[in-house]
Formats: structure tokens, C-alpha cells, sequence
């Protein structure tokens, strides 16, 4: 039987199917589109990777999956378009760090967890006693919700944000207009709008769902607030903690790092993108190795004894 075009003649089924092929090979070309961007500017450490995606224009949500894991998110947010590349690995040092951990039998606490990127992968790649994943934005922690339930629904998900003291609500600040990222900040900007959410402290978080966790892996992505939380975690004592946090390419005084290596009993270290843990003793040691004040570091402050276990992993 020969080929035959689709007219008035064509079922309605028929009409969809053809549509959508479309439409697959749309996505299919703008999903190439990335991919060459992705490897044209690896030489560049992939700086303006993201200028050159936004002239594919692409919007709307799409799923990304992450070994076994499926991620759900906004193609058009400049910060997690970068997952339209196949060859893209998000954050790979902090995949490193949790295979390393992954003997011990910890809960896993997720700091502004946005659209639960690592609450989702988590769920399908590691065994873990209990998972929390905290959002303040409303818009972002919609995202959250449906990653969680792609991959198993086995968070808890409160739409909150992360306190250093007791407080019913807190003033969260978003950003005005769709297409940026979004996220949300206890720090105000020029671009930013102002909402109300609930707040909610480490301490109460560790108390109603970690305390039969033998350790803890909390991962720090307050926009800001890390030395505090850090802080928190130093005044509790409570040895089952590990720390992973954000060290802002922009803090030139690194003062995450500074708080953490005051802790007692604590080694920190900067976690390099091919798997390297390197040992920090002072703040100037980080700072070297921030090389770009636009992006995002990572850094881990963990018991010395767990320490010496992650590092013959």
C-alpha cells in the first residue's frame, strides 16, 4: 500500500499522530540545537552556553533523565536549560560525594531544594532512612511535587523556608518576571517582589523527622544564608551531621568556609568537579580556586572520623 497525505480525508487520530511527529521533531532539533551549543563552548568551560541556547527560544517543561532518575523542569528558566544537553552532568561533585557516603545509613535533608534535582535522583540511585526536601517558592515547589511523585514519592516535601530562629512566616523575595530563574531569597534585590511563607527551622526538621537517622546529610542551597545554617549545625553538636554547601563564586571573604572550619571536630573540603576532595584549611584556599564569580561552588564540612571513611570510598 503507497503513501498517502494527510487532507480532509485523513481520521482525526491520524491528523494527531502527524502533529506530533512535528512536534517531536522540533524538540528533537532543538535538543541537538543544545547539544552542539553544550560542546562548542566546553573549551570555554562552557561560558555563554546559555546566550546561545536562549536563541532557540525554547519553552515550556520537559523531562531530563539522570540515570534512572526522570527530572521534570522549565526549559525556558536560564538555569536549568542547561539540562537540554545530553552531555551536560549537573553539579558532578556532588554526585561524587553522595556514591562516596552512600555505606552509611543517613537522611538526607534538602536545602532549597528547588525543583528536588537531588531529592528525585536520590529516591531512585541511594538507599536512604528519610528524605525531607524544603522550597519557598510556590511556583518552583509545584516542580518539586511532581519530581517527587516521578520518582517514587518517597520525600517529604514542605514548602517552606529554611530559618535560623523560631518564626510562623518569613518575607521571601522572587523574581518579578518569568525567564529568569526561579528561585527564591531571603535577600532582597532590584529585580525581585516580595511574598509570604511559612518558616522553618533546621533544629525542628532534624527533630520531627531525623532523630532515628544514624547520620544526616544536609545540602545547603540558601541563597545566601549558608554561613548561618552552618552555624546552626555547629551549636547542636550533633556529630551525625554532614554538610554540603554552597560556597558563592561571588563572596570574595568565602565566609560559608569561614564558618565551617570553625567547627569543632569538622574537616572541610572543596568538592572538584572530577570527583577530588581537596582539603581546605583556610578561607584564602577557596577563594583560589573560585575561578568564576557568576557560578556556584561546593563544599563539604564533615566529621573527621566519617571523613577518613568517605575518602577510602
Amino acid at each position: 500500500m503507497g503513501d498517502h497525505c494527510l487532507g480532509n480525508s485523513g481520521s482525526h487520530n491520524e491528523r494527531c499522530i502527524y502533529a506530533l511527529s512535528i512536534l517531536g521533531c522540533i524538540l528533537v532539533s532543538m535538543d541537538a540545537y543544545a547539544e552542539a551549543c553544550y560542546l562548542l563552548t566546553r573549551p570555554l568551560k562552557n561560558r555563554g552556553y546559555w546566550r546561545l541556547l536562549q536563541l532557540s527560544s525554547s519553552r515550556g517543561h520537559r523531562i531530563r533523565r539522570v540515570d534512572s532518575a526522570e527530572i521534570l523542569y522549565e526549559a525556558g528558566d536560564r538555569y536549568w536549560a542547561v539540562l537540554r544537553a545530553n552531555s551536560f552532568a549537573y553539579e558532578p561533585e556532588i554526585k561524587g560525594a553522595l556514591r562516596r557516603l552512600a555505606s552509611l545509613n543517613f537522611g538526607f535533608v534538602d536545602a532549597g531544594a528547588n525543583i528536588g534535582f537531588w531529592s528525585s535522583w536520590i529516591q531512585k540511585e541511594l538507599q536512604v532512612h528519610r528524605l525531607v526536601s524544603i522550597e519557598p517558592n510556590p511556583e518552583v515547589f509545584s516542580l518539586l511535587r511532581i519530581n517527587n511523585l516521578l520518582n517514587g514519592g518517597n520525600a517529604i516535601c514542605l514548602e517552606a523556608a529554611l530559618t535560623t530562629s523560631d518564626s510562623d512566616f518569613v518575607t521571601l523575595f522572587v523574581p518579578k518576571v518569568s525567564g529568569g530563574h526561579a528561585s527564591g531569597s531571603l535577600l532582597s534585590d532590584s529585580d525581585s517582589q516580595t511574598i509570604h511563607v511559612s518558616g522553618v527551622t533546621l533544629r525542628s526538621v532534624i527533630q520531627t523527622y531525623m532523630e532515628e537517622a544514624e547520620y544526616i546529610i544536609i545540602k545547603l542551597d540558601v541563597e545566601g544564608l549558608e554561613s548561618e545554617l552552618l552555624q546552626v549545625v555547629a551549636d547542636s553538636r550533633d556529630k551525625r551531621q554532614i554538610v554540603i554547601y554552597e560556597e558563592h563564586g561571588s563572596d570574595g571573604d568565602c565566609l560559608a568556609t569561614e564558618t565551617a572550619l570553625k567547627m569543632s571536630g569538622y574537616s572541610v573540603f572543596f568538592l572538584e568537579k572530577h570527583g577530588n576532595w581537596i582539603p581546605i584549611q583556610a578561607a584564602h584556599e577557596v577563594r583560589a580556586l573560585k575561578t568564576n564569580p557568576s557560578v556556584g561552588y561546593n563544599c563539604i564540612a564533615i566529621p573527621h572520623a566519617l571523613a577518613s571513611h568517605a575518602l577510602s570510598a
